[in-house]
C-alpha cells in the first residue's frame, strides 16, 4: 500500500512539473513577442531564450514518457498488491516485483535529474528576465537623461542667442549714440570738442564768439597734432577748454593713438574726408600708431614705418 501511495504522489509531481514547464514556455513566448516589438534585447539574449525553450520542450517530452512508464508501473504495483498471497509463494512473481521496484527507482532518479534541470532552467529564465528588466529600466533612464540634456542644450542655445542679440543691440545703440552726439551735440560755452582723429592728425576749426557788444566774431583756429584734453585756448580774452569726443574703438595713450581691439577699416574711420588713417601693409585691421616724423612718415609700435597717405 505504501508503494502505491508513493507512486501516485510521484505521478502528481510529474504532472505538476509538466504544467510548470508549459507555463514557462508560454511566458518565454510572450516575452519573445514583446522583445520583437520593442527591439531592445541583444541577439545573444534572444538566442539564449530560444535555446532554453528548446530544452524545456525536450524535457516535457521526456516527462510525458516517464508519465506513461509510471502509469504502467503503478498498475503493476496495484495488481501485485491484489495478488499478495501469490507473490509470497511464487518465486517468479517475487522476481517480477523486484524488477518493478528497480524500474521505479530508476524512473525516480531520472525524474529527480530532470526536475533539477527544470529548476535550473527556471532560475536561468528568471535571471534573463531580470536582465531584460534592467535593460528596459536603463533605456528609460537613458532616454530621460537624453531628453533632459536636449532641453538644457536648447535652453542654453536660446539664452546664448538672447544674450548675443542684447550685446549686438547695445553696441549698435552705443555707436549710434556716439554718432548722434557727435553730429547734433550743442557745444557748451567755453568748451571745444575734437574727435580723436582730429586730435591725432591736427585740424582747423571755426569758433564763433560773442564780443562784449554782442557782435559775433568768428576765429579760424589751428589745432596742432597731439593736442591734449584739458588744454586751454584763449580767443579774444575767452578761455576754451579742449574736450575729446569718445571714440568706439580708439583711445589716446600719451602721444600714441591706441586701438583697443581689432576692427575693420570701414568701422574705424569716422571722418574719412578729414582723417588720415594708417594701415600696416598686409593687414585689414588698424594698428596702434605714433605721431609723424619730420620726414612725413608714421612710426608703428613694432618699429616699422609707412609713408603718410590720405
Amino acid at each position: 500500500m505504501e508503494g502505491h501511495i508513493k507512486a501516485n504522489k510521484f505521478l502528481e509531481e510529474v504532472i505538476n512539473a509538466q504544467q510548470n514547464t508549459k507555463n514557462a514556455i508560454k511566458e518565454i513566448a510572450r516575452f519573445e513577442e514583446m522583445l520583437k516589438l520593442q527591439n531592445v534585447l541583444p541577439t545573444a539574449i534572444l538566442n539564449n531564450l530560444k535555446l532554453k525553450k528548446e530544452q524545456l520542450h525536450e524535457y516535457i517530452i521526456r516527462l510525458k514518457k516517464l508519465n506513461g512508464l509510471i502509469t504502467i508501473t503503478v498498475e503493476m504495483h496495484q495488481q501485485m498488491q491484489r495478488d499478495v498471497s501469490v507473490v509470497e509463494t511464487t518465486p517468479s512473481v517475487s522476481k517480477s516485483k523486484e524488477d518493478t521496484n528497480h524500474q521505479l527507482d530508476a524512473i525516480l532518479k531520472e525524474k529527480e535529474i530532470i526536475e533539477n534541470k527544470v529548476n535550473e532552467l527556471e532560475r536561468n529564465i528568471r535571471v534573463t528576465f531580470k536582465k531584460v528588466e534592467d535593460l528596459e529600466k536603463s533605456k528609460e533612464e537613458t532616454n530621460s537623461e537624453i531628453s533632459r540634456l536636449k532641453k538644457e542644450r536648447d535652453d542654453l542655445f536660446n539664452k546664448n542667442n538672447e544674450l548675443t542679440q542684447i550685446i549686438k543691440d547695445k553696441e549698435l545703440k552705443e555707436q549710434n549714440a556716439l554718432k548722434t552726439n557727435e553730429e547734433t551735440q550743442q557745444m557748451h560755452s567755453h568748451e571745444i570738442y575734437l574727435t580723436i582723429e582730429e586730435v591725432y592728425c591736427g585740424c582747423q576749426k571755426m569758433i564763433a564768439n560773442l564780443s562784449s557788444n554782442n557782435t559775433e566774431e568768428v576765429f579760424l583756429v589751428t589745432f596742432k597734432k597731439g593736442i591734449k584734453e584739458g588744454e586751454v585756448i584763449k580767443l579774444n580774452g575767452v578761455e576754451y577748454v579742449v574736450k575729446y569726443l569718445k571714440h568706439p574703438f580708439l583711445s589716446r595713450r600719451g602721444d600714441d593713438l591706441v586701438v583697443n581691439k581689432n576692427v575693420f577699416l570701414d568701422k574705424g574711420v569716422r571722418h574719412p574726408a578729414l582723417s588720415a588713417v594708417f594701415m600696416k601693409s598686409g593687414y585689414r585691421t588698424l594698428l596702434s600708431l605714433k605721431g609723424f616724423t619730420e620726414q612725413g612718415k608714421t612710426v608703428f609700435d613694432d618699429g616699422s614705418t609707412t609713408v603718410k597717405s590720405l
